[in-house]
């Protein structure tokens, strides 16, 4: 569906100039047509009158430049008549995307642009850039973080639960869509099991609860893995001989 029109009163006009110049170049094309045609049965005649010596070898030669030269300026108007057959295909395309359609089937969640601000086309957050945000609100996810101690035991398709605090902490079943491979932050000198964090982020499953929201904070459980329980001991403890 149409979301929004941006401006395109400029867009218009010039579809309007090429069309017209586009219209201008086809008919100088179907003279420039008449006027080979008329080239080459004029060469073709002084050819027969040559042949019968009814005129000069100059006269012939003078026919086949006359024609040479009409077939060059065809020619050239063909080119003129396909650049402006681009031009055109241009403007429309620019005037095609002034309609801002919606990508996905969802609903909007908010339009960051009001009528006469400007757009910006960039892909990163500068002001005017966004236009409007939609989301399919018929599946929601969650994001969580986790250390490197804690994100070996996950893995995609693992169930987990959703408890929303603000809901009076209602859980939500939920599964783990994708495990991230990379940290998201670089670890620190100080505490390097702090710093880096794994992003997960799990789908919360069946119907989702009627007033949650995107943004809403939450907590995510994950059920206890049922590997051998591991020592642990402080690293001031490992020492090496």
């Amino acid at each position: 569906q149409v979301l929004m029109r941006l401006d395109a009163e400029r867009f218009r006009a010039q579809r309007a100039q090429r069309e017209a110049s586009l219209q201008a170049e086809q008919q100088a094309l179907q003279a420039r047509a008449a006027g080979r045609q008329r080239a080459q049965a004029r060469h073709e005649r002084y050819r027969a009158l040559h042949a019968d010596r009814l005129i000069s070898a100059e006269d012939l030669e003078q026919a086949a430049l006359e024609l040479a030269q009409a077939e060059a300026a065809y020619r050239e108007t063909g080119f003129r008549v396909a650049a402006q057959r681009g031009l055109l295909a241009e403007t429309q395309e620019q005037l095609r995307k002034t309609e801002i359609r919606s990508p996905i089937s969802g609903t909007v969640l908010s339009i960051d642009v009001a009528p006469g601000e400007t757009a910006v086309p960039s892909t990163l957050s500068f002001s005017g850039s966004t236009v409007a945000r939609i989301a399919d609100v018929s599946r929601l996810n969650a994001t969580a973080r986790l250390g490197e101690f804690d994100i070996w035991k996950l893995a995609p398709g693992t169930p987990a639960k959703v408890v929303v605090p603000a809901l009076d902490d209602a859980e939500l079943p939920s599964t783990v869509r994708s495990v991230a491979m990379a940290p998201v932050g670089s670890a620190t000198k100080q505490n390097a099991a702090l710093a880096a964090s794994y992003e997960v982020i799990v789908d919360i499953d069946g119907s989702t609860h009627p007033d949650l929201r995107t943004g809403m904070a939450c907590r995510i459980e994950f059920p206890r893995s049922e590997r051998a329980t591991r020592m642990t001991l402080p690293t001031e403890a490992v020492q090496t001989d």
